[in-house]
């Protein structure tokens, strides 16, 4: 099924058809998953994925496929393992998982007295070969019997057999043996399940030393936060007289950096100064009390962030490095949300890291429901037709063929001095999608293919007139 739907194939339904049928096996082979809501999810979570691929085929999409496919692998063995660590041990049994089973098998082979091994051995090549033989030999049979089959045969095109594709097939074994199989070498990470959320153990609370130590660090780093937030936020108020004295690339740049490094050592602090059970004392509840305020004010770092991105893409356009940042603010929200009900209700490491988990799935899964090519495209062209910003067309053909239909209907704020190069780029771009089209089947197109082909198959931006001459040579193929 894998060499089938993807060998020597784009993106497209293949994978929506794949997954469903990875989905079924699952259910098949093991009916009482359907019991499982956490397998449930996961496969309604799987499925979507799969059906956006088949929609737009971007390789966000793909990705994001994958990754559900491995959690739903790992769910179907242990529910309760994080997402980090599931996704990793259904990873790493894809890799690895043939190899040591082969080792097992191989071991127990060896292990066999000579008698055993030759009559095991002798059994299996028996079994193995007499059905090929019979199969070649009725086959032959049938065509002498009859002319017609005969002709069909003829026709069968086995040219697509070669060195590449037993490569690719093979790929494709290790990766659905290891989402199916996995490897007792690994079992060891299983283990993390059963690990609770809740702290225990007041080692470190027992030093008070300890203590004094937190409450002296997060009283400063609040300090240092509240200035720094304060001078942003007064800064980002005159922001269209101070950004020509600092760009708004720099501006961006170092308030992403910058909020990286404290959200990291936000988190890391917390880890160690919350990750034992705390005993109600004053000083506890002032120490907890001026870590909320460290969460509180790395949130507000957060929000002038989000200002700074809208800032700079206004000013310059949206691209997929600008929808990337948007995903770290929100990760690093529901990660400072995570921490703070960690601290509040004494919940240990182990939670967070699970959390985070879920959080970078459900974020990955959500942008994953958006077609940013387009939203980027169509963007940049309200900002281009502003006049605020000169066109880049050269970023826009990067986007994907789906963009295409909305550059030729606003060529004129995207060309506006009419360049013959651009009309002839355009002119090279349009063609050369409707030629793919109609090379590829159904296993390689997306919806977003067809709606395109809808709106380019008749229209010509060089010449304003069809694709007359590409078109007819074409059409038959696709009916």
């Amino acid at each position: 099924m894998y060499s089938l739907l993807f060998y020597n194939q784009s993106p497209g339904f293949n994978h929506a058809v794949f997954t469903y049928g990875i989905i079924g096996l699952f259910a098949i082979s093991n009916p009482s998953l359907l019991k499982s809501t956490k397998w449930i999810m996961a496969a309604i979570a799987s499925a979507l994925c799969a059906t956006i691929t088949g929609i737009t085929g971007t390789e966000f999409n793909i990705v994001t496929n994958l990754f559900a496919m491995l959690v739903l692998s790992y769910v179907t063995v242990n529910a309760n393992m994080s997402i980090i660590t599931g996704s990793f041990y259904a990873g790493i049994s894809s890799l690895t998982g043939l190899l040591f089973v082969t080792a097992y098998r191989v071991n127990n082979y060896m292990l066999l007295n000579a008698r055993e091994k030759n009559e095991e051995q002798k059994f299996k090549w028996y079994y193995f070969i007499l059905p090929f033989v019979a199969l070649l030999f009725f086959l032959l049979l049938y065509r002498e019997s009859s002319g017609a089959f005969k002709d069909l045969t003829n026709k069968i095109d086995l040219s697509f057999i070669s060195a590449e594709w037993f490569v690719f097939t093979f790929i494709g074994y290790l990766f659905l043996f290891g989402l199916f199989i996995k490897p007792k070498e690994f079992d060891f990470l299983a283990k993390e399940a059963g690990y609770s959320n809740t702290v225990e153990g007041t080692a470190y609370w027992k030093t008070i030393g300890f203590m004094k130590t937190g409450l002296i660090l997060f009283c400063m780093l609040d300090f240092l936060l509240l200035i720094v937030n304060l001078s942003d936020i007064l800064y980002l108020i005159n922001a269209d007289v101070n950004h020509t004295k600092i760009p708004y690339a720099q501006l961006i740049h170092q308030g992403i950096g910058s909020l990286f490094v404290s959200l990291l050592l936000a988190v890391i602090f917390i880890l160690v100064w919350f990750n034992q059970d705390s005993p109600k004392t004053r000083m506890n509840s002032i120490l907890k009390i001026l870590a909320l305020v460290w969460v509180g004010l790395n949130m507000v770092l957060l929000l002038t962030n989000i200002y700074k991105n809208n800032l700079y893409i206004e000013a310059y356009g949206l691209t997929h490095l600008r929808v990337g940042v948007y995903f770290f603010l929100f990760l690093s929200f529901l990660t400072l949300c995570f921490c703070s009900y960690k601290i509040v209700a004494q919940k240990n490491n182990f939670y967070i890291y699970r959390r985070f988990g879920i959080a970078v799935l459900l974020l990955t899964i959500l942008f994953n429901g958006f077609n940013w090519n387009k939203i980027i495209c169509s963007h940049n062209i309200d900002l281009y037709a502003s006049h605020k910003v000169e066109p880049d067309t050269n970023y826009l053909f990067q986007l994907g063929t789906d963009c295409l239909p909305m550059m030729v209907n606003y060529w004129h704020v995207l060309n506006p001095s009419n360049e013959s190069y651009l009309n002839e780029k355009l002119d090279f771009h349009c063609r050369n999608f409707l030629k793919q089209y109609f090379e590829k089947d159904w296993r390689g197109l997306t919806f977003n293919d067809y709606h395109t082909f809808d709106k380019l198959k008749y229209y010509n931006p060089k010449t304003k007139k069809p694709f007359d001459i590409l078109y007819d040579e074409y059409r038959f193929d696709l009916y």
